[in-house]
């Protein structure tokens, strides 16, 4: 079922009494999945949540990406575990003015690196892989650009990789991707996760 409530009206003390609620009635709290916007609105649920289940299990109490990251990294032994860390603001700004010089070529003004991350981020965030890169950046773009595109985040994932590094847009990107790809893994976490609360639906993209 869904909510909707403005603000302050009470919809953390429904998911903390929901939790409660659940427990009650048998379900493992290894079992109960809780997803919300922000780590200052996870840390403040799962303290919430702990004060009225002591026993609750607070590492699934988390942001999408928080959850995303543990799964890749900690979780599941059948995924790549060196994608590890989030690179700086900086880290991405040289590795794309570098990529950018090297692969645009057209006599235009080139872009910042902060523009062609969001179009990396948003063909990631539709879970399109390097390999579908550039049809779906030549229809935003056009064919020239889409190439470059293309190009640019083909290698731009490759240098992450050898960083042991991944973006938050990479978290949802190849958590999505396992889901997609790998029937067990999806079953897996399917019957873990029989419980799923969401706060914030609207800002954590599951509209």
């Amino acid at each position: 079922f869904r909510v909707f409530a403005c603000p302050g009206s009470g919809k953390t003390f429904c998911i903390e009494h929901r939790y409660a609620y659940l427990v009650q009635q048998g379900v493992n709290s290894d079992n109960i999945l809780v997803v919300t916007f922000s780590k200052s609105m996870a840390d403040e649920m799962a303290g919430r949540i702990k004060s009225t289940v002591p026993n609750a299990n607070l590492d699934q109490i988390s942001t999408i990406h928080a959850l995303c990251y543990r799964i890749l990294t900690r979780w599941d032994s059948a995924l790549p575990t060196y994608l590890w860390q989030v690179p700086k603001e900086w880290e991405l700004k040289k590795i794309l003015d570098e990529l950018i010089d090297k692969y645009w070529k057209s006599g235009d003004e080139k872009p910042g690196y902060a523009e062609v991350l969001s179009y990396i981020d948003y063909a990631k965030s539709n879970c399109i892989t390097p390999d579908e890169s550039f049809e779906f950046f030549a229809r935003q773009v056009g064919a020239l650009y889409g190439k470059y595109l293309a190009s640019i985040r083909t290698d731009f994932d490759c240098h992450l990789a050898r960083l042991k590094q991944m973006t938050f847009s990479d978290m949802v990107y190849y958590m999505e991707r396992a889901l997609i790809t790998k029937p067990e893994f999806r079953m897996k976490w399917q019957k873990r996760f029989t419980q799923v609360v969401i706060d914030e639906s609207q800002d954590c993209s599951f509209n």
